[in-house]
């Protein structure tokens, strides 16, 4: 198994890294509204000419259920993890692996026990996996007038946090754990002559991809590295040219 090596010569082979969509949690309403009802009817009648008779059994029952059923829904996002990898891997230290998606059916699985999901070969070949589970996504729409114009701001937002933990595939230690953060605004302003204006959501979910992507990759590096992200992290160099040499004045003599 491929070791997390980061010296500045370091020769080892880069680990494969799995990163996961992201995992998330959200509580749904359901209405129900079920109705039985069963009539049941029994007639026997007998004309003749002296003698008549006539009899009804009658048996309706009505039943009515109301309400509404709450239920936890397990999904997984696609939408922010392609920057990640793309960030990950412009650093040099990893290779990526794809892994198998979430079934999507809890019964069979829970999307968070990701040690079980390894052990059942969902990130087969992988040495590390980067395991991330949204905590809180919100869209915000805001609209503000201009105070002394016949103008209005309008604004649409997009935040997304999520936890990581970058696991050991094989003893299943967590060698990083943090909390990324991206976020984007659109914002326009607005004439009351102008038609219906929209804002741009595929650009927000783009330029919060971008960000989580960078923030994601900042805190691995720092995490593993000790360098911080305004160090400006360099890829370590992976062969045997040797280092520059400063360069030197020739004077003739």
């Amino acid at each position: 198994m491929a070791t997390l090596s980061f010296g500045v010569l370091a020769q080892e082979a880069k680990p494969k890294v799995a990163v996961t969509d992201l995992a998330y949690e959200q509580q749904v309403k359901d209405y129900i509204n079920v109705v039985d009802s069963n009539n049941n009817t029994n007639v026997n009648s007998h004309n003749g000419n002296t003698i008549g008779n006539y009899s009804d059994n009658s048996n309706s029952k009505y039943n009515k259920v109301e309400g509404t059923y709450t239920y936890i829904e397990q999904r997984e996002l696609h939408k922010f993890v392609g920057d990640i990898k793309g960030d990950l891997r412009k650093t040099g230290l990893v290779d990526l692996i794809q892994g198998r998606p979430y079934s999507g059916d809890p019964e069979l699985e829970n999307i968070n026990d990701i040690i079980a999901r390894i052990e059942k070969g969902d990130f087969k070949g992988a040495d590390y996996v980067l395991f991330g589970r949204i905590s809180d996504i919100q869209f915000n729409n805001n609209v503000m007038n201009i105070q002394h114009t016949n103008t209005y701001s309008k604004s649409l937002s997009l935040n997304v946090v999520a936890e990581f933990s970058l696991i050991n595939a094989s003893t299943y230690e967590i060698k990083a754990a943090f909390t990324a953060m991206g976020e984007a605004k659109d914002l326009k302003l607005v004439n009351s002559l102008d038609k219906q204006v929209t804002l741009n959501r595929a650009k927000l979910v783009s330029s919060v991809s971008q960000a989580l992507g960078k923030d994601v990759t900042n805190q691995v590096v720092e995490q593993l590295t000790g360098q911080t992200p305004a160090e400006e992290y360099n890829p370590p160099v992976r062969h045997n040219v040797p280092a520059d040499i400063a360069p030197t004045v020739i004077r003739r003599p």
